[in-house]
């Protein structure tokens, strides 16, 4: 093998990586509902037991929060997209952004997308089904409005102000 073709080998190598890096597998799980591969985020608690959770308005979905002994907050999710074709709720996910920080004294879970929404909100949606796990006695503070949530603690306080979605908490 000669160096060019060594260099253009390498080439195609990195193109060929970096295009898997940042492709979602979205597949069809029912008509006009189309999903990605499920992720997950961790953080270790450290000394704080807190949980912010905060959504954009106009994201919908499902927060499943369970307590448990452990260090860390977990999130396992998967993005959604109500949508026409494939190829537009490809374009609904890839705008969904999840993310899972610590900042002072506390954990924050982030739901963004632009807003306003660039997607037709009568007929498309984004929407994102989470399964948190958080330590014993953690406090949440959460800002879903259109979440269906469930949570079993024990958790020290659980404040929802707003939500238009099922609630359903235990051991708080």
């Amino acid at each position: 093998m000669t160096i060019r073709s060594g260099a253009i080998a390498i080439v195609f190598l990195i193109a060929a990586l970096s295009g898997s890096v940042n492709a979602q597998e979205i597949r069809e799980i029912e008509p006009g509902l189309y999903a990605a591969s499920p992720q997950e985020l961790k953080i270790l608690s450290g000394t704080s037991k807190k949980l912010v959770i905060r959504s954009v308005s106009f994201l919908t979905g499902s927060l499943r929060i369970s307590a448990q002994p452990v260090s860390q907050f977990k999130v396992r999710f998967m993005k959604k997209a109500r949508a026409a074709s494939r190829p537009r709720a490809t374009d609904i996910i890839d705008l969904v952004s999840v993310a899972l920080e610590r900042t002072a004294g506390k954990a924050q879970l982030s739901f963004r997308a632009p807003n306003p929404s660039p997607w037709n909100e009568d007929s498309e949606s984004g929407i994102i089904d989470a399964e948190i796990i958080v330590p014993y006695g953690c406090q949440l503070d959460i800002f879903a409005p259109l979440f269906d949530m469930h949570g079993e603690g024990p958790f020290e306080q659980v404040l929802i102000p707003e939500s238009f979605g099922r609630l359903e908490f235990s051991k708080v």
